[in-house]
């Protein structure tokens, strides 16, 4: 019977060429405690703590001390850079971080985090822009951020499940210091602030997608 629909075996990544790590969870991409990085540069994360789940085909974070977490290599400054990923967030209290890229200091990091279940904040710390919060507990959503390398509102985006979110705040904003080869850590940051709940299918660009590639 003719099937309907993209060959199975089909990629529908957008710009693979600029992939920086890519955590492919369609099969199981952990050995011996290390996730490996299908993108082709090599860049593996360490899983503390966390696990991954063959059913959901996806990592599984407790809220509480796991994460993943690798190095990339990147140049320092205001690096253009995206996140996309599927997420299902457990719970939604008081500083749920998804993810952290370079150091907890202003503008050193380029940070996602659920803060009270109502506010997503996108931070480079004390340079922050809010969106109203459209994940719900207990669903997957694609969320994509884009930084374009400028110092302006407009040098974020953000999308959830193809749909651009409208900036809620800003704070006094300024261009991304990024720190040379930052720490990747995905389920938190570096001693706090633990995501609850799953991950699947993440990927980090060294390149701001379009709404069109998103």
């Amino acid at each position: 019977v003719p099937r309907i629909g993209p060959p199975l075996d089909a990629d529908d990544t957008p710009r693979r060429d600029r992939l920086v790590v890519e955590y492919n969870t369609s099969t199981n991409p952990v050995e011996d405690g290390v996730v490996r990085d299908t993108s082709g540069r090599g860049l593996d994360g360490v899983m503390v703590g966390s696990s991954y789940n063959a059913t959901d085909k996806a990592f599984h974070f407790d809220g509480t001390d796991d994460y993943i977490e690798n190095y990339i290599k990147n140049p320092a400054g205001a690096w253009i850079h995206t996140f996309s990923f599927w997420v299902k967030p457990n719970e939604t209290s008081t500083g749920e971080t998804i993810l952290q890229l370079g150091n907890h200091s202003a503008s050193d990091c380029s940070t996602l985090r659920i803060e009270n279940g109502t506010i997503l904040r996108w931070f480079f710390n004390n340079n922050d822009i809010t969106y109203t919060n459209p994940l719900i507990v207990g669903s997957y959503y694609h969320v994509v951020a884009a930084y374009d390398g400028g110092s302006v509102a407009a040098s974020r985006r953000l999308w959830v499940n193809g749909v651009e979110i409208a900036q809620a705040g800003t704070q006094t904003l300024a261009a991304l210091t990024l720190p040379e080869n930052a720490k990747l850590r995905i389920g938190g940051q570096t001693g706090l602030n633990y995501f609850g709940g799953s991950m699947s299918q993440f990927k980090l660009y060294d390149t701001a997608l379009t709404a069109e590639e998103v």
